[in-house]
């Protein structure tokens, strides 16, 4: 299923979509196979665990997580395994895409031989788009008549929308129980913290936080927003989060580049907030 969405280029495209498109995605192929979306959601969580017997899986794994960096890391070294391999290039051509990379996109695609007018139109029209300079702003008071093609998303907007994609996917993980998936993302400083703190694995300390706004709650209801602060650093995103009874706040902080990984989790009742915004957010 997740090989099959990477076929899909032009929708969404990342002109009008970030990184939530999974979940129109998911609705599609609930529809057709009749389950709910909630069980593909976990069920393809439970996949991700255990998807690592090749790296074009793993590339999948990372991929659903929207964490386009490792997916490609994963789906190059797939490619120098098993060279020409369709669907290990369309993958890596459709994260190249999605990273704004069109050319490189282009190239890929065009190892195979692939002739689709649509896709080939949307990703020349993506390219010239990132490859034109700025316009100068107008200086008289004549406003230009013509129509003006809506930008691509920039970096910026696009980076934005991964990691409030990547804190959403934490939250989910930890709904359905699968808490090694959130903790196997930890810096080596956070590990060392909560172990040290809570005298717990990791998994399970984190469980045991979970439990307690259950406890307090009632049963988790959904995720209401996700909003990242990327101007600080660390990245702060803060996740909103609706129980039967009360509201919860779910902070997650990410390390900087290149290794993104989780270097702080703080869970408490909305609408306090451990790093709120002139609070220095910081890194175990």
């Amino acid at each position: 299923m997740l090989g099959q969405r990477t076929f899909i280029f032009t929708t969404p495209s990342p002109k009008t979509a970030p990184a939530t498109e999974w979940q129109p995605f998911l609705e599609d192929r609930a529809r057709e196979t009749g389950f709910s979306r909630r069980e593909l959601e976990i069920a393809l969580e439970n996949w991700t665990v255990t998807a690592t017997n090749t790296n074009y899986r793993k590339g999948l794994a990372a991929l659903y997580r929207n964490r386009f960096d490792q997916a490609a890391v994963f789906f190059k070294k797939g490619l120098s395994e098993n060279k020409g391999d369709l669907h290990n290039t369309v993958a890596e051509a459709y994260t190249q895409y999605r990273m704004g990379s069109y050319a490189e996109s282009a190239r890929l695609l065009e190892t195979l031989g692939t002739n689709d007018p649509l896709l080939r139109d949307d990703l020349k029209t993506d390219q010239q788009e990132q490859q034109r300079p700025p316009q100068r702003p107008a200086t008289d008071r004549t406003l230009p008549t013509e129509s003006v093609r809506p930008t691509p998303i920039d970096a910026q907007s696009r980076y934005k929308a991964e990691q409030e994609e990547r804190a959403r996917n934490v939250v989910r993980s930890m709904v359905t129980g699968n808490f090694k998936a959130v903790t196997d993302d930890y810096t080596d400083g956070l590990t060392r913290f909560v172990e040290a703190r809570r005298n717990l694995s990791t998994p399970a300390a984190l469980g045991s936080t979970w439990q307690s706004e259950i406890d307090a709650f009632g049963p988790f209801g959904e995720i209401e927003e996700a909003q990242a602060e990327t101007s600080r650093n660390p990245v702060v995103v803060l996740v909103l989060c609706r129980f039967h009874s009360g509201k919860v706040n779910i902070e997650v902080v990410f390390e900087p580049e290149p290794s993104h990984k989780i270097c702080n989790l703080y869970v408490q009742p909305a609408p306090q907030r451990m790093w709120p915004p002139d609070r220095a957010s910081r890194c175990l």
